[in-house]
């Protein structure tokens, strides 16, 4: 619906919070070039992320103590992984949370300190009035100045955790009473990491594995007690896995006879794909294919591709799992920021020569969950607002991906992106 834009509306307050802030109160780690890194991963073989340890991220807040207790009580301590654990904890009182997990674990628990390289069979705890990133196999603390809205140091965890180790990254939401969380569980999605949360029904506060959930990005809903075996089987079952070499001709090309039996039943997966949703993929790059791939059969427990077919055919949300799988997309607000500042800069072209009683239309394809068609609608409103006679505005977005374009009309967001 075309909308009318007013001279008297307030500035965004998003925008002010994402896009028109000092440097000196944006977020203190922000996102590394996103898409060039997704590419990265999806076209190297192999990506640096599969060489990387595996770090598991334990986010929660109120009643997330008794949570993160039976987790490592639970948690053999030589599972090779690297466990980072971000509550939200008080800037004023020492946090004796490190002690605390000490006395379940034979694991050496530590609280974080800044620079320090991870390592195997360790847990690190974040500092209380702290924001904790994720730098490469390396953690770095912030000091936490500035609270705008409410805080979402896990949610920035996860973000930095998933742009550094990728499908490495295992991310776990916890008991908590706010949305903290539900942002990095999406990135950590995107980047073809393992998503986790409690069982709302088991959590003393529900509200973080419930946004969580909300995103659907969620791969396995758990009680505590049952995460880490759960775990341990993900990592296991990769080095099972049977399927076609990542080098190679994209997998359904015209014409073209396959008697190798691995690469019939990669194709055979494509062909049932896209006979059950309607979407061809036998052209995306091979290697973003088999990866979205190993990553379901391996959250299914299943190793050998003709099994995964079978899952495929009796499964009846199999399918449409795969298919959202595949179709993930890196968005948020004002992503890239370089790209949306020389946006910004060619904004009064579009309005030049206009009056009220004139369009201004634009189409934003690909848009995902909506967050960039919004983002170009701050942009346009707010040179809008400037002039004395302006246009009417029309923004149209399309995404091949009906889900994500369902999320994209609503239109809500969690609080925590501010």
């Amino acid at each position: 619906m075309p909308t009318e834009p007013s001279s008297s509306s307030p500035r965004s307050s998003l925008h002010e919070a994402l896009h028109g802030d000092p440097a000196s109160d944006r977020d203190p780690a922000p996102d590394i070039a996103e898409q060039q890194l997704a590419d990265e991963m999806d076209n190297v073989v192999p990506s640096r992320c599969y060489q990387m340890a595996r770090v598991v991220g334990l986010g929660g807040s109120a009643g997330s103590i008794a949570a993160l207790q039976e987790f490592f009580r639970s948690t053999p301590a030589d599972t090779g992984l690297v466990y980072v654990v971000v509550v939200h904890l008080s800037a004023e009182h020492e946090s004796l949370l490190a002690e605390v997990l000490q006395r379940v674990t034979r694991m050496t628990v530590i609280p974080a300190s800044d620079g320090v390289k991870t390592q195997a069979n360790h847990v690190y705890v974040i500092p209380p009035g702290k924001f904790l990133t994720s730098i490469d196999g390396s953690l770095k603390l912030t000091t936490l100045t500035k609270e705008r809205g409410k805080r979402a140091a896990v949610d920035l965890f996860f973000r930095t955790l998933a742009d550094t180790h990728g499908p490495r990254a295992v991310a776990i939401v916890l008991s908590g009473a706010d949305g903290d969380g539900a942002i990095g569980i999406k990135r950590i999605k995107e980047r073809g990491g393992l998503t986790i949360t409690q069982d709302p029904e088991e959590a003393e506060h529900s509200s973080m594995p419930r946004a969580a959930i909300g995103t659907g990005m969620v791969d396995w809903i758990l009680r505590v007690g049952d995460m880490p075996d759960a775990i341990h089987g993900y990592v296991e079952r990769e080095g099972l896995l049977k399927l076609p070499p990542e080098e190679g001709e994209n997998p359904a090309q015209a014409g073209q006879m396959v008697v190798d039996e691995p690469e019939v039943k990669l194709r055979s997966v494509l062909a049932y794909l896209r006979t059950s949703t309607g979407r061809d993929f036998s052209y995306y790059k091979r290697a973003t294919i088999l990866r979205r791939i190993s990553r379901r059969m391996q959250v299914n427990g299943i190793v050998e591709l003709g099994d995964y077919l079978s899952y495929l055919r009796t499964h009846s949300g199999e399918a449409g799992a795969l298919l959202q799988d595949l179709l993930i997309s890196v968005t948020n607000f004002f992503r890239d920021q370089d790209c949306f500042d020389a946006l910004a800069t060619r904004i009064p072209d579009l309005f030049k020569g206009k009056t009220a009683a004139d369009t201004v239309r634009v189409w934003v394809a690909a848009c995902a969950t909506g967050e960039e068609a919004y983002s170009i609608a701050m942009l346009l409103c707010e040179h809008a607002r400037s002039l004395e006679s302006a246009p009417v505005l029309q923004i149209f977005a399309t995404d091949l991906d009906a889900e994500a374009i369902k999320t994209a009309r609503d239109g809500f967001y969690p609080t925590t992106i501010a």
